[in-house]
């Protein structure tokens, strides 16, 4: 027992050092915005059509060609909410990225936290036996509560209650994105996407919230503009 509860702590640990790096590389190159941000970009979208790939080897071919719109699309998404400009707000897409950065992390780590405390309602059980109805709750809540906390702060030219409610949907879509990159592993028969991250698994693993929520964001931003 005392050793699985080490392994854990290590995991833990190798974890949390693995998501500040990512996160460290990730917010400067989101700062410098321009060509450093779409290099970003441009190599995650290779990394995860390398892994889409090796996912979808033993699928037909007509799905394994989805996964250009499941990478691309979300890749367009953040490219073109970066570059976004407002007169009242000249770092309007700055600010959005950060925020939806905020709202997913908060997402994962409610979800986490609070499904591994309180958890006793399977989410989907055929797809991911460990994600809880508790945990999605728990995501929301910290995800919506996070948004208000961005918004609020960074002075989003935005109606503040209809945004903190987005901040839920997005959570729950980022949610989906989760559970739909755990049916592709089980599909394919793998424990992770790649290995490119220690403690995570490849990048897919790392950004699967950002796949469903990102266009989503999008979609609105445009209609809301």
């Amino acid at each position: 027992m005392a050793e699985q509860k080490a392994d854990n702590w290590e995991d833990l640990r190798l974890r949390l050092v693995s998501a500040f790096v990512i996160a460290g590389i990730g917010l400067g190159c989101v700062l410098t915005g321009g060509f450093v941000f779409a290099a970003l970009v441009v190599f995650a979208s290779i990394i995860m059509m390398q892994e889409w790939d090796q996912l979808m080897v033993k699928q037909p071919k007509r799905f394994r060609q989805m996964g250009y719109l499941y990478i691309t699309l979300p890749c367009a998404s953040l490219l073109w909410l970066r570059g976004l400009s407002l007169s009242a707000d000249p770092i309007f897409g700055l600010t959005l990225i950060i925020t939806l950065t905020a709202v997913i992390t908060a997402t994962d780590s409610g979800a986490y936290f609070v499904g591994r405390k309180w958890g006793k309602h399977k989410l989907a059980p055929a797809i991911s036996p460990k994600k809880t109805i508790e945990g999605l709750m728990g995501g929301v809540v910290l995800a919506m509560l996070t948004g208000g906390i961005f918004i609020h702060f960074l002075s989003l030219p935005v109606v503040k209650l209809p945004a903190i409610l987005l901040c839920g949907v997005i959570a729950v879509i980022a949610q989906m994105g989760d559970l739909f990159k755990s049916w592709l592993k089980r599909q394919a028969g793998v424990k992770d996407s790649g290995t490119l991250i220690p403690g995570h698994g490849g990048m897919i693993d790392r950004l699967d919230g950002y796949m469903f929520a990102t266009p989503l964001l999008a979609l609105i931003v445009y209609i809301y503009l």
